[in-house]
């Protein structure tokens, strides 16, 4: 079994984790014909029911050129739709239709599963430290940046 300990560097141990979970959620992604991008936006909007894109690509930690792209993807395949809010012409939301919220929920339990089966070799006191370090680690990074 490779360990963490093999790894010097937190960057790289981190890298090589996000890199395998992003597989598995693009390989359960694609039976959905979801590409990169998609389902991050669709747990968006099933958490915040309507946004608009810079949220969106806030809480995806998506840059705002690139979300357009996935946005109007995902429109073209009738998964979110954009209306304008009422008395504001200049902002649009972002929410999902049926189908969009079909496939949200779907890629909701496929994410479950993911992080279930990366964490099978911990402990729940275990899971508990590392959401919290990792919390840490995210707080020390983003007073830096």
């Amino acid at each position: 079994m490779l360990m963490i300990d093999d790894y010097t560097n937190l960057h790289y141990s981190l890298m090589k984790v996000n890199s395998v979970l992003n597989k598995a959620i693009l390989r359960k992604a694609g039976e959905l014909s979801l590409t990169k991008g998609q389902p991050k936006v669709l747990e968006a909007l099933f958490s915040l029911e309507e946004a608009d894109q810079t949220t969106i690509a806030s809480f995806c930690e998506i840059d705002n050129a690139t979300i357009g792209g996935i946005i109007n993807r995902m429109e073209a395949k009738g998964l979110i739709k954009r209306q304008m809010k009422a008395g504001n012409r200049r902002s649009i939301y972002v929410s999902l239709t049926d189908e969009g919220r079909r496939k949200a929920k779907i890629m909701n339990g496929y994410f479950r599963q993911i992080d279930d089966d990366a964490q099978a070799l911990l402990s729940t006191d275990e899971r508990e430290s590392l959401k919290k370090i990792l919390g840490k680690i995210m707080e020390a990074l983003n007073a830096r940046s």
